[in-house]
């Protein structure tokens, strides 16, 4: 682990989470604990040994704890400490900043259902409290709650819930970037249970990408406006020569090319005009 041997908060706690996948990792434990081989499926691209380095930095600043589930499941999974819990306002900081100022994504980047829900996380819900709704899509199982009023997203079923909504994965992109509204969406999904709880549910996450985004123009720095140039027409001739506002032209002297004047001895060159 790197060090920046500053004596300031900020530097101290890049000191923690300042390397490279270490606040991806942070992102993919938010939803609740994982396996590693599921930790290398949310992070493409990461090396195994990376990832166990991190894992190993990550534990033991006290930020991520591993433990063993109780049987049958008997296999270890990673999750949260209460220090790593803490990091959620400032992931959700830096994600409306990407949403707002970050470049926009090229068509061969990864995306996965989960990082798309993060920022529906907290969004104001009309689902009740005590009702839930699993939704699912492709491999992905997501527990939709509500609490105080707020949605809730877990990774995961959920085995009590009111609604089921299998929904294929286009859709489900459509509805985050506002080209399907809530409606929509439920139509071209599959819904088992109350339908009225599977749109609550859901409502939250109707185009949460493009809020709070402002337009192109008035993003500093970026695609402003660029104010004509004047055109000047050089060869136009002046109203007046007395008062031309062009510099009068410097008389070129007669030259000989370079060659000719190393090949001749200077008494041959001709008289400077």
């Amino acid at each position: 682990m790197k060090h920046y041997g500053q004596a300031c908060a900020i530097a101290r706690a890049l000191d923690v989470v300042g390397e490279r996948w270490s606040l991806l990792l942070v992102r993919e434990l938010l939803f609740g604990p994982r396996r590693y081989r599921d930790l290398a499926a949310g992070l493409p691209g990461i090396p195994s040994n990376v990832l166990a380095a991190r894992l190993k930095d990550l534990q033991a600043a006290g930020v991520v704890a591993r433990r063993t589930l109780p049987t049958p499941a008997d296999v270890s999974v990673y999750e949260l400490t209460g220090a790593g819990r803490a990091l959620q306002p400032a992931l959700n900081e830096l994600l409306a900043w990407g949403v707002r100022y970050a470049p926009e994504p090229s068509p061969d980047d990864a995306i996965q259902p989960g990082w798309a829900l993060l920022g529906a996380t907290g969004r104001p819900t009309a689902l009740p409290a005590g009702q839930a709704c699993e939704l699912r899509v492709g491999a992905e199982r997501f527990y939709l709650g509500s609490e105080a009023g707020k949605l809730t997203v877990r990774r995961g079923p959920a085995p009590d819930g009111d609604a089921v909504v299998t929904m294929p994965a286009a859709t489900f992109y459509s509805l985050l970037t506002g080209q399907v509204t809530v409606a929509g969406a439920v139509g071209q999904a599959t819904v088992t249970g109350d339908a009225a709880v599977a749109r609550q549910a859901l409502e939250p996450l109707a185009a949460q990408h493009l809020r709070g985004r402002p337009p192109p123009c008035e993003v500093p720095g970026q695609n402003q406006p660029t104010p004509p140039r004047q055109q000047v027409n050089l060869r136009e001739e002046p109203a007046c020569p007395k008062h031309d506002p062009r510099p009068p032209a410097r008389p070129r002297r007669a030259m000989w090319p370079r060659a000719a004047r190393r090949a001749w001895p200077w008494w041959c060159w001709p008289p400077r005009s």
